[in-house]
């Protein structure tokens, strides 16, 4: 896998990854699936929760700072966090050159996948 920019950021994005995904459950009884894949050419981690439906109109925007699958976050009836979780991932795929994938899961809930491109070493 390429050079890490940070193990810190490594951190932040799956515990981002999967405080969203615990935070987004419809209540007791939500499932999230955590995997991890590698081939040839990438590796990569898919986080994938039940949880509300959420409109496929919507995902482009889910990595913008402040906004939830409802719209943007400042309302009462918002859930308690600040809407950065998904901004801050896109942020750290990007310092990885990492590609950042968003889709909603029909019975709701959404898969989030993020697929890191595999370093190429140099041969001396």
């Amino acid at each position: 896998m390429r050079a890490s920019p940070s193990r810190t950021l490594d951190e932040r994005l799956v515990s981002n990854l999967v405080r969203n995904a615990a935070e987004h459950q419809p209540g007791p009884g939500g499932t999230i699936w955590v995997t991890t894949i590698a081939d040839d050419g990438a590796a990569s981690l898919t986080i994938e929760n039940t949880g509300d439906v959420v409109d496929p109109a919507v995902l482009d925007s889910l990595t913008e700072p402040f906004v939830r699958g409802r719209g943007r976050t400042r309302s009462a009836h918002a859930p308690s966090s600040s809407g950065l979780g998904l901004a801050i991932v896109a942020s750290i795929a990007r310092a990885h050159g990492a590609v950042l994938t968003l889709d909603a899961r029909e019975d709701g809930g959404l898969v989030v996948q993020v697929r890191f491109p595999v370093a190429h070493q140099q041969r001396g």
